[in-house]
Protein backbone atom coordinates (compact mmCIF):
# COMPACT_ATOMS: atom_id res chain seq x y z
CA UNK A 1 0.00 0.00 0.00
CA UNK A 2 1.35 3.43 -0.93
CA UNK A 3 0.76 6.37 1.37
CA UNK A 4 1.60 8.78 -1.46
CA UNK A 5 -1.24 8.14 -3.92
CA UNK A 6 -3.62 11.11 -4.04
CA UNK A 7 -7.19 10.17 -4.83
CA UNK A 8 -9.25 12.28 -7.22
CA UNK A 9 -11.28 14.91 -5.38
CA UNK A 10 -15.04 14.91 -5.64
CA UNK A 11 -16.37 17.69 -7.86
CA UNK A 12 -19.77 17.67 -6.24
CA UNK A 13 -21.15 21.17 -5.93
CA UNK A 14 -22.11 22.30 -2.45
CA UNK A 15 -25.13 24.46 -1.70
CA UNK A 16 -25.07 27.70 0.25
CA UNK A 17 -24.62 27.13 3.96
CA UNK A 18 -25.67 28.98 7.06
CA UNK A 19 -23.44 29.50 10.06
CA UNK A 20 -24.04 30.84 13.56
CA UNK A 21 -25.49 34.26 14.29
CA UNK A 22 -27.30 34.48 10.94
CA UNK A 23 -24.11 34.76 8.90
CA UNK A 24 -24.72 33.42 5.41
CA UNK A 25 -22.01 31.99 3.21
CA UNK A 26 -22.58 32.55 -0.52
CA UNK A 27 -22.97 29.71 -2.98
CA UNK A 28 -19.72 28.47 -4.52
CA UNK A 29 -18.55 29.94 -7.81
CA UNK A 30 -17.78 27.58 -10.67
CA UNK A 31 -14.28 28.18 -12.06
CA UNK A 32 -11.59 26.29 -13.94
CA UNK A 33 -8.07 25.95 -12.65
CA UNK A 34 -4.90 26.13 -14.76
CA UNK A 35 -5.31 22.50 -15.83
CA UNK A 36 -8.87 23.12 -16.98
CA UNK A 37 -10.40 21.16 -14.12
CA UNK A 38 -13.66 22.46 -12.70
CA UNK A 39 -13.54 23.66 -9.11
CA UNK A 40 -16.10 25.28 -6.86
CA UNK A 41 -14.73 28.19 -4.85
CA UNK A 42 -16.26 29.66 -1.70
CA UNK A 43 -15.27 33.14 -0.55
CA UNK A 44 -14.55 33.06 3.18
CA UNK A 45 -15.83 35.47 5.80
CA UNK A 46 -13.37 36.85 8.33
CA UNK A 47 -14.43 38.38 11.62
CA UNK A 48 -13.30 38.95 15.17
CA UNK A 49 -14.87 36.93 17.97
CA UNK A 50 -18.12 38.58 19.11
CA UNK A 51 -20.39 38.13 22.13
CA UNK A 52 -17.49 36.52 23.96
CA UNK A 53 -17.38 35.43 27.59
CA UNK A 54 -14.22 34.57 29.52
CA UNK A 55 -13.64 32.69 32.72
CA UNK A 56 -10.41 31.54 34.41
CA UNK A 57 -9.69 27.88 35.17
CA UNK A 58 -7.26 26.26 37.60
CA UNK A 59 -5.37 24.28 34.98
CA UNK A 60 -3.74 24.74 31.58
CA UNK A 61 -6.43 23.21 29.36
CA UNK A 62 -5.13 21.53 26.21
CA UNK A 63 -8.16 19.40 25.31
CA UNK A 64 -11.90 19.95 25.77
CA UNK A 65 -15.20 18.15 25.36
CA UNK A 66 -18.78 18.91 26.34
CA UNK A 67 -21.08 16.51 28.19
CA UNK A 68 -24.61 17.27 29.40
CA UNK A 69 -24.07 20.79 30.70
CA UNK A 70 -20.44 20.23 31.67
CA UNK A 71 -17.17 21.27 30.03
CA UNK A 72 -14.47 18.65 30.64
CA UNK A 73 -10.83 19.59 30.18
CA UNK A 74 -7.39 18.04 30.57
CA UNK A 75 -3.97 19.66 30.79
CA UNK A 76 -1.16 17.10 30.93
CA UNK A 77 -1.86 16.18 34.57
CA UNK A 78 -3.64 13.26 36.22
CA UNK A 79 -6.87 15.24 36.62
CA UNK A 80 -9.98 16.03 34.57
CA UNK A 81 -11.33 19.47 35.48
CA UNK A 82 -15.09 19.94 35.16
CA UNK A 83 -16.76 23.36 34.78
CA UNK A 84 -20.19 24.51 33.77
CA UNK A 85 -20.51 27.03 30.89
CA UNK A 86 -20.91 29.90 33.35
CA UNK A 87 -17.41 29.27 34.73
CA UNK A 88 -18.30 27.47 37.97
CA UNK A 89 -15.87 24.70 38.92
CA UNK A 90 -17.97 21.59 39.55
CA UNK A 91 -15.43 18.86 40.34
CA UNK A 92 -11.97 17.42 39.72
CA UNK A 93 -11.77 13.79 38.63
CA UNK A 94 -8.54 11.89 39.08
CA UNK A 95 -7.22 9.26 36.73
CA UNK A 96 -6.54 5.67 37.69
CA UNK A 97 -2.91 6.42 38.59
CA UNK A 98 -1.35 9.50 40.21
CA UNK A 99 1.43 9.61 37.63
CA UNK A 100 -1.03 9.71 34.71
CA UNK A 101 -0.53 12.40 32.06
CA UNK A 102 -3.96 12.98 30.50
CA UNK A 103 -4.31 14.67 27.12
CA UNK A 104 -6.94 13.98 24.45
CA UNK A 105 -10.46 13.05 25.53
CA UNK A 106 -13.49 11.95 23.53
CA UNK A 107 -16.99 10.58 24.08
CA UNK A 108 -18.37 7.51 22.36
CA UNK A 109 -21.47 7.95 20.18
CA UNK A 110 -23.93 7.03 22.95
CA UNK A 111 -22.17 9.35 25.44
CA UNK A 112 -21.93 6.71 28.15
CA UNK A 113 -18.15 6.33 28.05
CA UNK A 114 -15.29 8.81 28.10
CA UNK A 115 -11.98 7.86 26.44
CA UNK A 116 -8.77 9.59 27.54
CA UNK A 117 -5.19 9.39 26.30
CA UNK A 118 -2.75 8.70 29.13
CA UNK A 119 0.95 9.13 28.33
CA UNK A 120 2.19 8.33 31.85
CA UNK A 121 5.23 6.40 30.51
CA UNK A 122 6.18 4.59 27.34
CA UNK A 123 5.54 1.18 28.87
CA UNK A 124 2.30 2.26 30.57
CA UNK A 125 0.88 4.62 27.92
CA UNK A 126 -2.73 3.70 27.20
CA UNK A 127 -6.25 4.90 26.61
CA UNK A 128 -8.28 5.04 29.81
CA UNK A 129 -12.03 4.48 29.65
CA UNK A 130 -14.36 6.13 32.15
CA UNK A 131 -17.97 5.14 32.81
CA UNK A 132 -20.10 8.32 32.78
CA UNK A 133 -23.61 6.94 33.22
CA UNK A 134 -23.66 8.29 36.77
CA UNK A 135 -20.39 9.40 38.36
CA UNK A 136 -17.31 9.63 36.13
CA UNK A 137 -15.18 6.65 37.16
CA UNK A 138 -12.32 4.76 35.39
CA UNK A 139 -13.44 1.24 34.46
CA UNK A 140 -11.00 -0.09 31.83
CA UNK A 141 -8.11 0.70 29.52
CA UNK A 142 -7.04 -0.30 26.02
CA UNK A 143 -3.92 -0.05 23.87
CA UNK A 144 -1.25 -0.54 26.52
CA UNK A 145 1.98 -1.48 24.77
CA UNK A 146 0.98 0.18 21.49
CA UNK A 147 1.81 3.80 22.23
CA UNK A 148 4.72 5.97 23.23
CA UNK A 149 2.88 9.29 23.61
CA UNK A 150 -0.86 9.08 22.84
CA UNK A 151 -2.24 12.57 22.37
CA UNK A 152 -5.39 13.15 20.28
CA UNK A 153 -8.36 10.80 20.19
CA UNK A 154 -11.83 10.25 18.77
CA UNK A 155 -14.34 7.38 18.80
CA UNK A 156 -16.39 6.57 15.70
CA UNK A 157 -20.04 5.50 15.62
CA UNK A 158 -18.77 1.97 14.93
CA UNK A 159 -16.82 2.17 18.19
CA UNK A 160 -13.40 2.26 16.59
CA UNK A 161 -10.92 4.36 18.57
CA UNK A 162 -8.54 6.61 16.63
CA UNK A 163 -5.44 7.78 18.51
CA UNK A 164 -2.54 10.02 17.48
CA UNK A 165 0.92 9.29 18.85
CA UNK A 166 3.07 12.44 18.78
CA UNK A 167 6.32 10.60 19.50
CA UNK A 168 5.87 7.79 16.97
CA UNK A 169 4.20 10.23 14.52
CA UNK A 170 1.58 7.61 13.77
CA UNK A 171 -2.19 7.11 13.94
CA UNK A 172 -3.68 4.00 15.54
CA UNK A 173 -7.04 2.51 14.62
CA UNK A 174 -8.19 0.29 17.50
CA UNK A 175 -11.09 -2.01 16.65
CA UNK A 176 -14.26 -2.15 18.74
CA UNK A 177 -12.99 -5.23 20.61
CA UNK A 178 -10.23 -3.07 22.14
CA UNK A 179 -7.47 -5.50 21.14
CA UNK A 180 -6.92 -5.55 17.39
CA UNK A 181 -5.31 -2.46 15.91
CA UNK A 182 -3.75 -1.10 12.73
CA UNK A 183 -1.40 1.83 12.32
CA UNK A 184 -0.38 4.27 9.60
CA UNK A 185 1.89 7.29 9.21
CA UNK A 186 5.48 7.92 10.19
CA UNK A 187 7.82 10.85 10.72
CA UNK A 188 8.40 13.29 7.87
CA UNK A 189 6.94 15.91 5.56
CA UNK A 190 5.76 13.76 2.66
CA UNK A 191 2.08 12.92 2.13
CA UNK A 192 0.98 10.45 4.79
CA UNK A 193 3.80 11.42 7.15
CA UNK A 194 3.52 13.62 10.24
CA UNK A 195 5.37 16.06 12.42
CA UNK A 196 3.40 16.19 15.68
CA UNK A 197 -0.06 14.82 14.80
CA UNK A 198 -1.95 16.74 17.48
CA UNK A 199 -5.56 15.67 17.00
CA UNK A 200 -7.82 13.44 14.94
CA UNK A 201 -11.53 13.42 13.98
CA UNK A 202 -13.66 11.06 11.93
CA UNK A 203 -16.01 12.41 9.27
CA UNK A 204 -19.04 10.13 9.59
CA UNK A 205 -20.62 11.54 6.40
CA UNK A 206 -17.70 10.86 4.06
CA UNK A 207 -16.12 8.07 6.13
CA UNK A 208 -12.69 9.66 6.32
CA UNK A 209 -10.07 10.36 8.98
CA UNK A 210 -8.78 13.93 9.36
CA UNK A 211 -5.56 14.64 11.27
CA UNK A 212 -4.05 17.97 12.33
CA UNK A 213 -0.40 17.67 11.27
CA UNK A 214 0.62 20.56 13.48
CA UNK A 215 4.31 21.19 12.82
CA UNK A 216 3.84 20.56 9.09
CA UNK A 217 1.16 23.31 9.21
CA UNK A 218 -1.55 21.30 7.47
CA UNK A 219 -4.40 18.83 7.75
CA UNK A 220 -4.23 15.38 6.18
CA UNK A 221 -7.16 13.23 5.07
CA UNK A 222 -7.24 9.43 5.05
CA UNK A 223 -9.77 6.75 4.24
CA UNK A 224 -11.51 4.83 7.00
CA UNK A 225 -8.77 2.18 6.79
CA UNK A 226 -5.90 4.72 6.85
CA UNK A 227 -5.15 5.08 3.13
CA UNK A 228 -3.81 8.54 2.25
CA UNK A 229 -6.28 10.70 0.32
CA UNK A 230 -5.43 14.39 0.41
CA UNK A 231 -3.69 17.31 2.11
CA UNK A 232 -5.39 20.57 3.15
CA UNK A 233 -2.69 23.21 3.23
CA UNK A 234 -3.33 26.20 0.92
CA UNK A 235 -6.30 28.34 -0.08
CA UNK A 236 -7.27 29.16 -3.67
CA UNK A 237 -4.74 32.03 -3.76
CA UNK A 238 -1.87 29.75 -2.77
CA UNK A 239 -1.71 31.22 0.73
CA UNK A 240 -1.05 28.84 3.59
CA UNK A 241 -4.26 28.18 5.52
CA UNK A 242 -2.79 27.22 8.88
CA UNK A 243 0.08 28.19 11.11
CA UNK A 244 -0.13 25.49 13.82
CA UNK A 245 -3.46 23.65 13.61
CA UNK A 246 -4.20 21.78 16.82
CA UNK A 247 -7.69 20.83 18.02
CA UNK A 248 -10.36 19.63 15.56
CA UNK A 249 -14.15 19.41 16.00
CA UNK A 250 -17.16 19.06 13.72
CA UNK A 251 -19.92 21.58 14.46
CA UNK A 252 -23.68 21.04 14.19
CA UNK A 253 -23.59 21.71 10.42
CA UNK A 254 -20.78 19.19 9.90
CA UNK A 255 -18.32 21.99 9.23
CA UNK A 256 -14.82 21.32 10.51
CA UNK A 257 -13.66 23.79 13.17
CA UNK A 258 -9.86 24.03 13.30
CA UNK A 259 -8.14 25.67 16.27
CA UNK A 260 -5.04 27.40 14.91
CA UNK A 261 -2.60 27.97 17.75
CA UNK A 262 -0.11 29.90 15.66
CA UNK A 263 -2.58 32.20 13.90
CA UNK A 264 -4.64 32.93 17.04
CA UNK A 265 -7.83 32.00 15.25
CA UNK A 266 -10.46 29.43 14.40
CA UNK A 267 -10.78 28.31 10.78
CA UNK A 268 -14.13 26.90 9.61
CA UNK A 269 -14.01 24.52 6.64
CA UNK A 270 -16.96 23.16 4.67
CA UNK A 271 -17.37 19.52 3.66
CA UNK A 272 -15.15 20.09 0.61
CA UNK A 273 -12.41 21.31 2.99
CA UNK A 274 -12.68 24.89 1.70
CA UNK A 275 -12.31 27.78 4.12
CA UNK A 276 -15.66 29.50 4.65
CA UNK A 277 -14.99 31.49 7.80
CA UNK A 278 -12.09 32.68 9.92
CA UNK A 279 -12.63 33.91 13.48
CA UNK A 280 -9.78 35.97 14.91
CA UNK A 281 -9.32 35.53 18.66
CA UNK A 282 -7.75 38.85 19.61
CA UNK A 283 -8.41 38.56 23.34
CA UNK A 284 -6.50 35.34 23.99
CA UNK A 285 -3.04 34.05 23.21
CA UNK A 286 -2.36 30.76 21.44
CA UNK A 287 -5.74 28.94 21.63
CA UNK A 288 -5.16 25.30 22.47
CA UNK A 289 -8.50 23.54 22.01
CA UNK A 290 -12.09 23.94 20.85
CA UNK A 291 -15.36 22.12 21.46
CA UNK A 292 -18.98 22.71 20.47
CA UNK A 293 -21.64 23.76 22.98
CA UNK A 294 -25.44 23.70 22.55
CA UNK A 295 -26.91 26.09 19.96
CA UNK A 296 -23.64 25.99 18.07
CA UNK A 297 -21.62 28.09 20.51
CA UNK A 298 -17.87 27.59 20.45
CA UNK A 299 -15.84 26.95 23.58
CA UNK A 300 -12.12 27.72 23.21
CA UNK A 301 -9.35 26.88 25.67
CA UNK A 302 -6.22 28.93 26.21
CA UNK A 303 -3.56 26.86 27.97
CA UNK A 304 -0.95 29.62 28.36
CA UNK A 305 -3.45 31.97 30.04
CA UNK A 306 -5.47 29.28 31.88
CA UNK A 307 -8.85 30.50 30.69
CA UNK A 308 -11.88 29.59 28.60
CA UNK A 309 -13.56 31.72 25.95
CA UNK A 310 -17.15 31.11 24.80
CA UNK A 311 -18.44 32.78 21.62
Amino acid sequence: MSWFKTLKKSEKKTSGVKYNENVFVPKPQKVRNKKGKIQYIVEAFEENAKSSKFFPVDCSPQFLTYLKGKILMTGQTDTIKVYDPSGTHLESIHAEHKDSILSGLALNSTENSLFLCDARSKSQARVQIFNIKEDIQPVAHIGQGLFQAPHGICVTKNNKTLVTDVERREIFIIEDDGYHASVFGGSGQRPGQFSFPHDVVFDEVHKRIIVSDTLNHRLQIFSESGRFMDIVEYDKYGKRLFSCPTSLKFDNDNHLVVCDNGANSLQILNQDMQLIKKISLDNIQKPSAVTILPLGKLCIACAVQSKILII
